[in-house]
């Protein structure tokens, strides 16, 4: 995974380690062509944004959704209307933690009450990281579903 995907490579470029792990790597990881590597294994998908559904904010959601950080932006949506007692306050928690908070309206539209910080990855994922594990089971759940039920998700191909 420390290699460009689908860039051939000189493996007289790569580390020792690298070198070992090209000549025992399973069969459609890389190929070895005239004295380059190319890795042809990639993320199976994207997750742009985890969504946690709900119908009012609450500490249990702020926890649900805080569960996705190291993964992707987050966002929480209301989907009854909220309580006209509830202060604007309740919801600078979810702000704070970079979770955004949208309001489903009786029509389905989204109502934004608070913008989602967009997710930047912390380290490079690799295939025994828990990003690579979180990739794989979204995009499962992305075949099981039609794209039109599970528009957070795109393959990346």
């Amino acid at each position: 995974m420390a290699l460009p995907h689908g860039l051939p490579v000189p493996v007289a470029d790569l580390t020792d380690h690298q070198r070992a792990y090209v000549t025992r790597a399973p069969a459609g990881i890389c190929s070895v062509e005239g004295g380059a590597v190319t890795r042809h294994v990639a993320w199976p998908c994207r997750v742009t944004v985890a969504t946690v559904r709900t119908t009012s904010p609450s500490k249990l959601v702020l926890d649900a959704a805080s569960q996705f950080a190291p993964f992707c932006a987050r966002r929480v949506i209301i989907t009854r209307p909220l309580n006209r007692l509830m202060a604007p306050e309740e919801l600078l928690d979810f702000g704070f933690y970079g979770i955004g908070v949208c309001l489903q309206h009786d029509s389905g539209e989204l109502e934004t009450l608070v913008e989602p910080r967009p997710w930047k990855p912390i380290r490079r994922h690799t295939p025994t990281s828990a990003a690579w594990w979180f990739a794989e089971t979204a995009y499962g759940r992305f075949l099981e579903q039609s794209a039109s039920e599970a528009p957070e998700l795109t393959p990346v191909f």
